[in-house]
Formats: structure tokens, sequence, C-alpha cells
């Protein structure tokens, strides 16, 4: 598929810029490896939540490791080189995981989630920003379903959503606040094409009224299928469109000029592979759009994430993007950019 882009220049002339949406490797910005600079990255399960902030230009990771203090540490999203001691985590804690995903909303408010199996206390936490201490924005104690394996943020202050569902839940929780964000409560979604009893992520889609489901994989062979429903109050419709790619797991999506882009984070790939590769992927031709330049897994072969969990962060205004491969590493890439016929990014700036 091409798209044309027109481009105006001085005095008055036009040109017409080809654009082809071809795989092509991702440049590398910084790779952290599992027993590296990161004392908490340390191949034990635990750190399964990532998200940039594009308020301050960090990478912000939940990680579940005691010794590091069950908190959400702060990383120089152009380095990976943490900052500070990492943020305040007073009153973080219970659940089945004490820490699991991040998210930030349009406002700079920031989400943080335990996981909860049915029976133990499930807990959403709100920072007003990378400064402040958390309170709880919502909590089950105890939770019916296990909840918090994926979270996704969307809008600000009153227009604040976040999506949440887990491991074998085959409902979706749909927040909503009335108070800027401080508190929520929830709507419980059925969709009509049940997910998979698998670890499922949980997308929104750039439009707001919709969101992206998809489950783990659970080989680098094993197929898993993307698939976006509409959502109308406590409904949740199949709207045809899918995204078919293997051995890939948890995503985000976002819009630039009118292309509608998915980043997919490495899953539960197979222990030892090597060339692991974490994608972007053109959603409206469903074809990859671009891969990293070299695998995301730790150096003499992956280390076995038994969860299929992990995480992708894109950072549309940069031509940025930031895979957490659980187990193994955390890294920063460009999006290709070029002047020949194939995707030159800097095209959508």
């Amino acid at each position: 598929m091409k798209t044309s882009r027109t481009l105006t220049i001085v005095g008055g002339a036009t040109i017409f810029a080809a654009v082809a949406w071809a795989q092509q490797p991702m440049s590398l910005l910084f790779k952290v490896e599992d027993g590296g600079s990161l004392s908490w990255l340390n191949g034990n399960n635990q750190t399964r939540g990532m998200t940039y902030n594009p308020f301050t230009g960090h990478l912000l990771v939940a990680d579940n490791d005691s010794v590091a203090g069950n908190k959400i540490h702060v990383l120089d999203a152009s380095s990976g080189a943490e900052i500070g001691t990492g943020m305040n985590n007073t009153g973080v804690g219970g659940g089945s995981v004490n820490v699991a995903k991040v998210g930030v909303a349009g406002d700079g408010r920031i989400y943080l989630s335990n996981i909860a199996t049915a029976g133990a206390n499930f807990r959403l936490y709100a920072y007003a920003d990378e400064t402040a201490a958390p309170t709880v924005a919502y909590a089950e104690t105890p939770a019916a379903k296990r909840w918090g394996d994926s979270i996704a943020v969307i809008g600000s202050g009153n227009n604040t959503k976040i999506l949440m569902t887990g491991w074998q839940n085959p409902t979706i929780a749909l927040l909503t606040t009335t108070d800027g964000g401080q508190t929520f409560t929830k709507i419980e979604i059925t969709p009509d094409v049940a997910m998979p009893n698998a670890l499922n992520f949980v997308s929104w889609d750039p439009s707001g009224t919709a969101f992206w489901t998809r489950a783990a994989a659970a080989s680098s062979a094993d197929q898993t299928t993307s698939v976006l429903y509409a959502l109308s109050g406590a409904n949740a419709t199949a709207a045809g469109q899918k995204a078919v790619a293997a051995g890939l797991g948890a995503m985000t999506v976002v819009t630039k000029d009118a292309t509608k882009l998915m980043g997919l984070a490495p899953a539960n790939v197979n222990a030892g592979s090597t060339d692991v590769k974490g994608v972007v992927w053109n959603v409206d031709t469903d074809t990859a759009f671009a891969t990293t330049g070299l695998g995301l897994e730790k150096t003499g072969g992956a280390v076995a994430n038994g969860n299929g969990t992990g995480d992708v962060a894109i950072d549309t205004a940069n031509g940025r993007v930031w895979f957490l491969y659980t187990n193994n590493s955390i890294s920063g890439w460009f999006l290709p950019s070029g002047t020949t016929a194939a995707e030159d990014w800097n095209l959508f700036l």
C-alpha cells in the first residue's frame, strides 16, 4: 500500500512524496540487558510494565522486585540510565503482585496497577506527577476476578478513561471519573467475541471509542490476533479490524498522519531464542512496518519469559519506540527515517 503526501516548497511549487509502507529496521537508541546496569532488572519475572511520559521525557518502569522497593523506576528515555531513586511508593502493596502496569493520562497524571487474583485486594494508584505521593484511585477488596495484568489510559481530567483486564478474565473493566482522575467507578464489559482464555493485553484505539485486545503468544511461532472492539456503554462489539503476528504480546496503538501503527513487544518466546525482534505494525495493511535492527534477547540467547509479559511505548512526536522484553532487556529505538522511497518518518512530523 502506498500513500501520497503533498509538500509545498518555497516559490509555490508543489511536490509529491510517495511513501511505501515497507518493513524496515529501526536504529538502536540504547539497550539495557537484565543483569546489567539496572540492579532490579534481574530475570525474576517481576518487571512487567512500562510507559513513556511525554511531559518529562522519561520512561516509567513498574517493577515488583522487593529488593528495589516495589515501585515505578524513572529512566532517561534517550539512554536508559536511571534517574533518582524512583517514584514515591508510600502505601503501595497488596494484591497478588504489588506493582504491575503503569500509564500516563493526557494531563500528566500517572496510574499504577497491582495484580489481584480473585479473593485478593486490587488497587489502582494515581499520582499527580512523577514527584507526587500515590493515592488509591480505585479498589476492590477483595476482587471477584483477576485484574491488573494490563491497563490502558486515555484522555484527561474528567474525560480520563482506563481499561483493564487480567489473566483468563473474559471481561474488560472500564473505569471512569468525575473528579479529574482522583477516583474512578467501574463498568464491566463482556466482548461479544470471546477473548482467548489466556493472558490478554488491552490498548485504546486512538479514537477513544474503541479498544484492542491481544493474547500473549505462547512461543515464537504462535500467531496471535489483535482484535478491535467498538465500545458503546457496557457493550463491546468486534469491529472487523484485526492484526495477526507471531511471537508477540503487549501492544500500544497510535495514529500518525491518519495511519494507525501498533507497537508489539515479544511475549512468551522460547528460551535460548536469538534475534527476537520488537515490531511496529501497520494496522491499515496488517503488515509489519518496522522491526528492531537486532534482537531484544539477553546476550547468549533469550531467557524464558514464562508469563508472556512485557510492554511497549511509542513517542509519536519524535519517532521513538521502547520495548520491555521481560527477563531480557529494556531498549529504545528510532523508527525508520530516510530520503528513499521507503517510509520517511520525518514526513509526518
